[in-house]
């Protein structure tokens, strides 16, 4: 990326910060279209239940300091860690120090679906987390493929106040959570220690099977690609790959590559298919018992964690890719025709399977956001 667009990313950054609003979910997001578990429904209907009563009539005084979890998913190497932590110092310097939260990083406290599960009945207090499909399907839209190729069109389809940033907020808070954006970590590519055929071509198999997360979302824009795909838990590509099992896997991107597998990693083909999103989030109960000056600090430094995120991908990524070249992993770009072609080949059969997972409605509604 040019020096000169990132400058103007920040002025713009700046700007913005200063007129941040509340989010919300607004009347035009679809209703869900898968239930959630049933322990997890029980969750949302009894904290929905909690909350009905007015938030300062359970707040805490003024000047008691309050101890939150904040968990995380990414890794040091990630910009989501350094935003993380900026978030924390911001908060426990402008309450000061009565907003004491302690952070939890790269899964300490558990997997994605876990640690989602505990932040939905409180058990985890906040963070900055991928929402699972498999339990609110409508609050996982920031990973479907397709939507976004860039930061700058990240922020047009699910910056605030966006039709996209509607439906997810109004997701989570269907089972007790309050959101405050949906912040960009980059565009996932594909690590293999196999060279694909004909990787820019999406008509053609790569003759190369790679591990997908365990998401819909993931593994049907994997394929639409023309890769092989199989499920499988994070923590186990590398053995995966060390053994013979897969020969590489999506769903990564090259700080990924840098953190855990340099060594096995010989290719890295940046296709920037699916968004990697992150949610900002707080329990609403614990978010209610809160005083309103610490809910306004913990909102504003959210929305500037989000704001935040479009710029440090701008940086972070183009060096990640020079430090793969430098430890001589071939990266692998594509032209803006190839990125076309590839978007319509997503589009065209992800989404149509998709649709089972987030419902026509939503899809409709996505299309005519973006113009399609």
């Amino acid at each position: 990326m040019k020096k000169s667009r990132i400058l103007a990313s920040f002025l713009a950054l700046t700007m913005a910060v200063a007129a941040l609003t509340a989010c919300g979910g607004g009347s035009s997001a679809p209703a869900a279209t898968t239930a959630a578990p049933a322990t997890t429904a029980a969750a949302a209907e009894t904290k929905a239940a909690e909350t009905e009563a007015p938030a300062a009539e359970a707040a805490a005084p003024a000047g008691e300091v309050v101890t939150l979890r904040f968990a995380g998913s990414s890794p040091e190497s990630s910009p989501a860690y350094g935003e993380s932590e900026r978030f924390i110092e911001r908060c426990k310097e402008e309450s000061g120090g009565t907003l004491n939260i302690e952070f939890y990083p790269y899964n300490q406290l558990g997997d994605a679906a876990q640690v989602y599960e505990e932040v939905i009945m409180g058990t985890i207090d906040m963070g900055l987390l991928n929402p699972q499909e498999t339990i609110t399907p409508l609050a996982a839209i920031g990973k479907i493929p397709g939507t976004a190729f860039s930061s700058e069109e990240f922020e047009k389809v699910f910056g605030p106040g966006s039709y996209c940033d509607e439906v997810t907020n109004k997701a989570l808070a269907d089972v007790g959570i309050t959101c405050f954006g949906t912040s960009f970590g980059g565009i996932t590519g594909i690590a293999t220690n196999k060279e694909a055929t004909a990787p820019a071509d999406p008509s053609v198999p790569k003759d190369v099977l790679v591990r997908s997360p365990a998401s819909t979302a993931y593994t049907s824009a994997i394929k639409a690609i023309g890769f092989d795909a199989t499920p499988m838990a994070y923590s186990e590509i590398y053995t995966s790959m060390q053994t013979g099992i897969v020969n590489g896997y999506g769903g990564g991107m090259p700080h990924t590559v840098i953190a855990s597998f340099s060594d096995l990693v010989k290719y890295y083909y940046d296709y920037n298919v699916v968004p990697e999103s992150l949610c900002t989030m707080i329990n609403t109960k614990v978010y209610n018992s809160l005083t309103p000056e610490q809910q306004e600090i913990i909102a504003r430094n959210f929305k500037l964690l989000v704001q935040e995120s479009y710029v440090d991908f701008l940086t972070n990524e183009e060096d990640c890719k020079d430090q793969l070249r430098e430890m001589g992993i071939e990266v692998i770009e594509f032209s803006e025709e190839e990125r076309a072609a590839m978007a319509e080949a997503v589009r065209t059969t992800s989404w149509a399977e998709l649709e089972s997972v987030f419902g026509k409605e939503f899809f409709d509604g996505l299309r005519a956001s973006m113009g399609l």
